[in-house]
Formats: structure tokens, C-alpha cells, sequence
């Protein structure tokens, strides 16, 4: 078992550049962003009024309610300017007031977003099953437990490189997986089998995350699992896993990612593989999946249960 944290190399985080929106009134005219902002972020404000020497106060107003008072400037040739901190306020629209009495009364909409932060994947467990064949090579049939540790993103286009390495620490097989989305906070399962590798005995499996992205929460109720069936070969290793699944949200479930992982009677991983759901998948409806990855390096007799996530897709996603 392996319990590692990982940051992900390649990262997108959104950011916003501060440009010059305006509001004209017929004495003055505010100066403030052109796209949203974020929170933590310092951000200006400034004004322009006819006339000099001229005392100017400035409020902002964000969703949920807070105001935030930047005080009182005397406005001069070059007008008037306000540095500020976005604070830990409810995402949405807000809007910048500055009141400069006779002169004139503007305002700026604006609005406000959570940053995203980097990807942050963690494994929670690996485990695998070793098989030898009658060439005297070896199948190795791997499962992973991986958990997105963000809670506000999901992480996206993940890239996963997965090494088999002896007791020397000599990789003696290497594996690429790729994963669609992890939601904010949830934890997935996902596996697959290397075939005809070294007769070495495998002492553990390595796990880097070499790519993520994060990426606003999307929609992902994820189906009912039930009547999950693990099914042998004629040679009594593991063939299929089977699983039916229900859509219990309210919008059509389009598609999706299914990762499974097979314990032991203790617990313990020995292998997993990856399937699909198909879809369209109205609210109620059901259907079958089932992995498509070989797992046939794991003992039929040694597969006590099999732990299924579905990381469901919505017309609403990309």
C-alpha cells in the first residue's frame, strides 16, 4: 500500500488582467477592471473629475452583502486612485462606487471568482497481482485508489505514469493512464494489466501524476452501483467485472469514466481495470457495464470484492 501526495507538473490556474472599464457621468469618469477578479487579489480603482481638489469617497459592494470601504482621496489634475484587496467574499458580481458629491456620483460592475489552485492528486492505496505464463514471461495486473485533495476544483485531463519496480528498485514495467476528470474531493479507482513482462518479481507500484488541471466543479452526482459481479475464466483468474448502474440525477447521464479496483479478504488491492458507461442514461433508467481492461493475473479465488467509482458525464460539461 502506497499513500503519497502529488502535485501535478503541469498546472492551468485561471488569472485575470486588469484593463480600464469606464462609467462617464458628465463631471467625472471611473476607471476599473475589465474582467473578473479574484479573490486575494489587489485590484485599483480611479477617477477623473472636472475640476481640482475635489473630495471623493469609495465603497465597493459585493454578493452576499459586504461593503468595503477604501476611504476618501482629494482628486487633482491627474485624478484620484484606490489600491485594494479582493477579501474572502461570496463569488459574484460586485460593483465599485465612488460619490465625489457635486461632481458627480459612478460606479463599475465587476465580477468576482474563486482562484483555482493547483491540481493536487493523492494515491491513496496500489496493489497488484503477478501471473506467470507458460513462455516464462509475466502478467501484472495493477489497481490504484487515487483521491483529488481540492475541494472547490475538479482536476481535469490527468495524466498518471505508473511504474512496476523490483526489489531493487529497477522499473521492470511502466504504464500510462489518462483520466477525463476527478471530481472536487472524490476519490476513483483505476487499473489495468501489462503483459509479458521480465520473470522479476514485483515489489510495488510507483505513482506520479505528470499532468492535471483545475477546472470549476461540474455537475457529478455519480450513479447507483449495485449488483456488482466479478467473473472468472475457464482458467479461474479474472475475467469481467460487471455492475449495474442507476442515474439518480436529475439531468441525462451522457457517458462517464468506470475504474475498478479488486480486494483481497484483508483489504487489500490486487488489481483493477477501467471501463465506460455508454449512455443516454435518463433519471431512473439503468444498464449494464463492465470493465474492458484485462485482469486475468488475478486468482479468481483470491478476489473477495470488487470497488467501482463512476465519474459521470452531463450535457452540462465539456
Amino acid at each position: 500500500m502506497l499513500r503519497t501526495a502529488i502535485v501535478a507538473l503541469c498546472v492551468f490556474v485561471g488569472s485575470s488582467a486588469l484593463g480600464s472599464a469606464s462609467a462617464r457621468t458628465s463631471g467625472m469618469t471611473v476607471y476599473g477592471p475589465t474582467k473578473p477578479v479574484y479573490i486575494g487579489q489587489t485590484m485599483q480603482l480611479r477617477v477623473v473629475v472636472h475640476g481640482q481638489s475635489v473630495h471623493c469617497v469609495a465603497t465597493v459592494s459585493y454578493t452576499g452583502g459586504k461593503v468595503q470601504n477604501l476611504g476618501d482621496r482629494v482628486a487633482g489634475a491627474s485624478g484620484a486612485t484606490w489600491s485594494f484587496r479582493v477579501p474572502a467574499v461570496r463569488p459574484g458580481g460586485a460593483r465599485a462606487v465612488i460619490n465625489c458629491g457635486e461632481a458627480g456620483r459612478g460606479s463599475i460592475p465587476f465580477q468576482v471568482r474563486v482562484a483555482l489552485r493547483a491540481p493536487k492528486i493523492i494515491t491513496e492505496r496500489t496493489g497488484f497481482s503477478q501471473r506467470l505464463n507458460r513462455d516464462g514471461s509475466t502478467n501484472v495486473c495493477f489497481g490504484l485508489e487515487l483521491r483529488n485533495d481540492r475541494a472547490r476544483v475538479d482536476a481535469t485531463h490527468v495524466a498518471v505514469l505508473v511504474n512496476l519496480v523490483d526489489a531493487d528498485n529497477r522499473v521492470i514495467g511502466t504504464d500510462h493512464l489518462q483520466l477525463i476528470r476527478i471530481p472536487a474531493g472524490a476519490t476513483v479507482y483505476i487499473g489495468d494489466q501489462l503483459s509479458r513482462l521480465a520473470n522479476i518479481p514485483i515489489a510495488r507500484v510507483e505513482v506520479v501524476a505528470v499532468e492535471a488541471t483545475s477546472t470549476p466543479i461540474a455537475p457529478a452526482t455519480p450513479p447507483l452501483i449495485s449488483d456488482i459481479l466479478i467473473a472468472p475464466d475457464r482458467d479461474r483468474f479474472v475475467s469481467t467485472v460487471y455492475a449495474q448502474l442507476l442515474n439518480q440525477s436529475g439531468l441525462e447521464l451522457q457517458g462517464g469514466e468506470l475504474g475498478t479496483v479488486l480486494v483481497d479478504a484483508a483489504g487489500n488491492i490486487i488489481g483493477g481495470g477501467r471501463g465506460t458507461v455508454q449512455g443516454p442514461v435518463s433519471l431512473g433508467a439503468r444498464e449494464l457495464s463492465k470493465t474492458f481492461t484485462q485482469m486475468t493475473a488475478v486468482p479468481y479465488a483470491s478476489a473477495a470484492q470488487a470497488l467501482i467509482s463512476v465519474v459521470p458525464r452531463y450535457p452540462r460539461q465539456p
